[in-house]
């Protein structure tokens, strides 16, 4: 009895795994690799020594985002993605830093974002990356790169490496003091990009898999030794 409770046991729980349809949702992350070029300045330290100039420094950026959120618009020429609750929409910014000599700093993930690739010309295409948070007065940050290249692929779902990409590069790191007519923090820069990577990878939503392990959480139970019952007479 016990062999023919596990193999309906066994079979009930590979049904409902099988029946759990694993949605993927499509991650698209850009990194960036550069340096600060003609203009840059800390003013209080974010990325080192307070009141420093960042003209040669060395610059990473990194962005994640998820495709299926957020407003999202593709034609033959451009493919474009919209999303953040400062525009009423489910943000599909997933990550946001950039690093400047080795030093982190993160972007706010409640603002807004603006993802986009389209036809540039006859040998190169364009990409843009915007990342806007703005919180008045207290703060205000934001990136912004678009840049050109024969490599860049025209769609969002692509995966490539670019070099040699004419671009424009600005970011700001801003949160002012509201007891003082300063900053808590800030830092901007001019940055040349030398190189970027776009990867992008469908990944299982979480809900999908929890559901998943939940559905082998159930066999295991069912498949544990039962306390041996004594017959009384």
């Amino acid at each position: 009895m016990r062999a023919i409770h596990f193999l309906r046991t066994l079979a009930a729980t590979f049904a409902l795994c099988t029946s759990i349809a694993v949605q993927a949702s499509p991650i698209t992350v850009i990194d960036l690799f550069g340096s600060v070029g003609d203009y840059g300045y800390d003013t209080t330290g974010v990325f080192g020594s307070p009141a420093t100039s960042l003209v040669g420094a060395s610059f990473k950026a990194h962005f994640a985002f998820d495709l299926s959120l957020g407003s999202r618009a593709t034609g033959p020429n451009s493919d474009e993605l919209l999303g953040g609750p400062s525009v009423g929409l489910s943000m599909p910014l997933l990550a946001a830093s950039i690093w400047v000599n080795g030093v982190q700093a993160d972007y706010p993930l409640n603002g807004w974002a603006y993802l986009l690739t389209q036809d540039g010309s006859v040998q190169a295409n364009d990409l843009m990356v915007r990342v806007e948070f703005y919180e008045p007065p207290l703060r205000s940050d934001w990136f912004f790169f678009v840049g050109s290249s024969p490599d860049i692929v025209n769609s969002l779902n692509a995966s490539y490496s670019a070099n040699a990409v004419n671009a424009l590069t600005q970011f700001q790191i801003r949160s002012d003091d509201p007891l003082v007519s300063g900053f808590l923090r800030f830092a901007e820069a001019h940055v040349n990009i030398d190189s970027l990577t776009v990867s992008t990878s469908d990944v299982a939503e979480p809900s999908s898999v929890s559901l998943m392990v939940l559905s082998v959480l159930v066999l295991l139970v069912f498949m544990r030794p039962r306390p041996l019952q004594l017959r009384k007479d």
